[in-house]
Parts: C-alpha cells; structure tokens; sequence
C-alpha cells in the first residue's frame, strides 16, 4: 500500500509544487486500501476538511491513474492511529522537506499548524510595472511600493479603501511579487476577511480536542511576517472575530510585521466595528483609490488592449473610456465586448463598432450626474458660484449648500469621502463624513429640507 500511495504522490507532486505539497501532503497518510476504496488519514479536523475541499479531485485522478481504475478516496481524522505508526513512504522527490507527523510526548493531541491558503497564487500580471497610475490612485500606488520595499518600517498597517474594481487587489498582488522578490525568505499570509471568519469558526467548532485555536493563533500571529487581510470590512457586527483579530494584529503589530488592509470604505464608514479596532485601522496610513479619471482610463483601456493585441485607435480608446467610467472591471469588461463583436464580425475596432457594442451596456450609469455636474447645479440653484462652493467660506449662506451637495455626490455618485472633499477645495474625509450625516440626520426630521433635495434631485439627470 505504501508503495501505491507513494506512486500517487509523486504524480501529486507534478501538479502541487512547493510549499503547499509539503503542507498538505506531508501529513497525509495511508491506512487501508480495499478494491473500491482509499482511506487516508490525517492528524486534525481543520486539515482534512481543507484537503476535502481543495484537493480530493486532484487525489481521486492521481490514484485512477497508478491504479488504472477509479475507486473512492476516503479522509480520516484519526490521529491517534497515524501517530503511533510512522509512515514509511518517502519524500517526492523535490520536496525532501517535507511537514513531518511528530510522534507525541504525551496523551495531548497537537493540532497540525494552521494551513496557508492554497488559493493565493500570484496574478503574473498584477505587478506595480502593469499598474496604471492617476490622481485617482496615486497616494495608495506610492504608499504600496514604500511598504513592499521596508515591510513594517513605512506605514504600518497600510489600510487601502475604495469601491469594487479600482485595484485594491492589484496592489496587493504587487505588494507580495515586490517583497517576494526582495526576501524570498519572508512568510507572506494572505486571506480574506470571510476567510478568517470560516477558518475561526471551523476551530472554535473542533476546539480543545484538537487544539485548533492555538494553532490558528499561532499561524497567524507568529507564523506571517506580512499579513495582507481584503475586504476587512466584512468584519463590521461580528464580534468574536473582531475580538481574534485584534489581538492578531496587536502581536504582528508589536513583533514588527507588516499589515496591509484592504476594504471597500474608509474605517470610520465600517458599521459594526468596534472603535479600538477602528482606532488601530487609523494607526499607519489610510490610502483611497477613487474611480479614475478619463486620462488615467483611456491609459488602461490601452495598456489592456497592447496586452491582448488588440489594433486600438486612440479616438476609440477614448469612446471606450468615456462609456465605462466606474471602475476597472468595468472597463475590461466594455474592451472584451468589444473585441468579442470585432472578432465575431470580422472587423476592425472602430466608433462605429464600439457604439453597437457597448449600446446597451451600463446605461444607467452613463445617464448619471457627475460630481461636477452635482456641484454646478446646487450653485445655480442656490445662486452661487461653484468657486463659493468649493472654496474656505464657512458662512451659513455656503456652508448648507456645500453640505447638500456633498451629500448628494456620495448618493448619487457614490464616491467617496475623500474623492468628494478632493471636489471640495481639498477637504478632510471627516469633514466630508459630517457634512453628509448631518444632511442624512436632518432629512428624517426636516420637511423643508426633504422639499428641497428633491427639487435639486429632479434638476439631476437620470
């Protein structure tokens, strides 16, 4: 049977390098072999459920072919059995060290470290050479490289915010190709916030028999010398996973690791979140990523249609980019439609094309207000100047009109906070964030106030 599995391995081994074979298939074993079936076995729950659902397609195929049948592949957790029996099989080769199943010292089960995400290979092509840099993004771009080149030495945490689809992820992509390429010798976790959740969950669930809370703790907290979490905003409500990674992040923070964040909206606009996490969100640097402007959009339509060899005009690109104005899915998504129609008719990409191709697509976005438009309106019906609204003047006469209109960029346009105090002569986020609860607040209780939002409103397009 040893000499089956063994077999099995190795052809495992041509499809799971580095890393995650040793992790995952060192501490797998063989217990029985019927005609019909395998049974393999594993020291913790919290790795056999993660084996079950990552590899048993690739195991099943790996034993149909060194046995020329298929049979059933059955996972165990049954430690007491694999720790008194040590596994004959031997290493695949290129993989010699591998994770080793220690015989324990005493009756107490030890849990099997905590798994990294198999789930994290690198995009090749989010690197900071393929980033495409604007106003937009140019401040969480810069802070990006600062913190790949001196982890924990910068900012940190880095906390990077902003809508779906403007790059939150690329950067993050980029931060680890950067370090991995200065120090391959750092440890680099990276999970999402619902991930975090799962896998806290799944060890309080298997708790003290298989030790699996400290070996999540200990994962994450002396385990990882960069710790990329996405989308923490997920974590608003749920108390007993705020409560873990907070004393995560106090013991990388403390040990000088690197924390870098992600999330959809700036830690003040997370609901639910408790206010001492909320205060260390805000120790390092806060870095927003808006919509991108026109300029900075026709650079990415470009940069994606010479990276697929695409024969893109200029005048084209512009078209593209003035239809897909919300984020950079958004505009991958119009090149790709677009390029399907060419393909698909035989001809070149030209306006005409692009108009049949994207006609139908995001209407309702392309009727929208813009901010600037927002601005321009609440001025003319105020009968002030855009200047006064942008302008330093906190006079009642433009203090209120200011406050309308920022509130109606973040309904209607929702932008952000510091995208819309960037449209307001450069204001702080939090002034942004005031001006527009305040309007939120008194909408409940004002009549008059109501009457006149609605007035603005119908002056809006769309």
């Amino acid at each position: 049977m040893n000499e089956i599995w063994e077999s099995v391995r190795t052809l495992i081994g041509q499809q799971i390098k580095g890393d995650n074979f040793e992790r995952f298939f060192g501490p797998l074993r063989p217990l029985e072999l019927e005609p019909h079936r395998l049974r393999l076995g594993v020291h913790n729950e919290f790795l056999r459920q993660w084996i079950a659902d990552h590899y048993l397609d690739v195991i099943r195929e790996c034993t149909a072919q060194v046995l020329c049948r298929e049979v059933e592949v059955v996972l165990e957790t049954c430690a007491a059995q694999i720790d008194a029996t040590p596994s004959a099989v031997q290493p695949v080769p290129g993989h010699e060290k591998r994770v080793e199943v220690p015989l324990p010292s005493s009756p107490r089960v030890e849990a099997e470290p905590l798994p990294a995400l198999p789930n994290f290979p690198l995009n090749p092509s989010y690197t900071f050479e393929t980033f495409v840099v604007g106003p937009s993004n140019q401040l969480a771009f810069a802070a990006c490289e600062s913190v790949a080149a001196n982890p924990a030495q910068s900012y940190n945490p880095l906390y990077i915010y902003g809508g779906t689809g403007l790059g939150k992820t690329h950067l993050l992509h980029a931060i680890a190709h950067s370090i991995r390429k200065r120090d391959p010798d750092l440890r680099i976790t990276y999970v999402s916030a619902e991930e975090f959740t799962n896998q806290l969950v799944t060890s309080l669930r298997n708790g003290a028999p298989n030790n699996q809370m400290h070996s999540f703790r200990d994962f994450y907290r002396m385990r990882s010398d960069v710790l990329l979490v996405d989308d923490v905003h997920v974590l608003g409500g749920k108390e007993r996973t705020q409560e873990e990674f907070f004393h995560t992040f106090n013991a990388l923070h403390q040990a000088r690791k690197q924390v870098i964040l992600t999330s959809d909206c700036a830690p003040e606009e997370i609901s639910g979140l408790t206010e001492r996490l909320r205060s260390r969100f805000n120790w390092g640097l806060s870095a927003d990523v808006s919509a991108p402007d026109l300029e900075t959009r026709v650079a990415i339509i470009e940069r994606m249609a010479a990276r697929e060899g695409l024969d893109l005009p200029h005048d084209v690109a512009f078209l593209i980019a003035g239809r897909a104005r919300t984020n950079v899915r958004e505009l991958e998504g119009a090149l790709v439609r677009v390029a399907a129609h060419a393909h698909l008719r035989n001809r070149p990409i030209t306006r005409e094309l692009v108009a049949d191709a994207l006609a139908r697509m995001n209407g309702d976005t392309e009727r929208g207000p813009s901010m600037d438009l927002i601005v321009q309106t609440v001025a003319s019906h105020f009968d002030l100047k855009v200047e006064d609204l942008r302008g330093q003047r906190r006079h009642q006469v433009v203090a209120q009109p200011r406050s309308i209109a920022m509130y109606l960029c973040r309904k209607h346009v929702q932008a952000s906070y510091p995208a819309i105090g960037q449209q307001f002569g450069g204001k702080d986020h939090s002034t942004v964030i005031h001006a527009c609860r305040k309007i939120e607040a008194n909408l409940g209780t004002d009549p008059a106030l109501q009457s006149l939002i609605r007035t603005i409103e119908r002056k809006l397009p769309g």
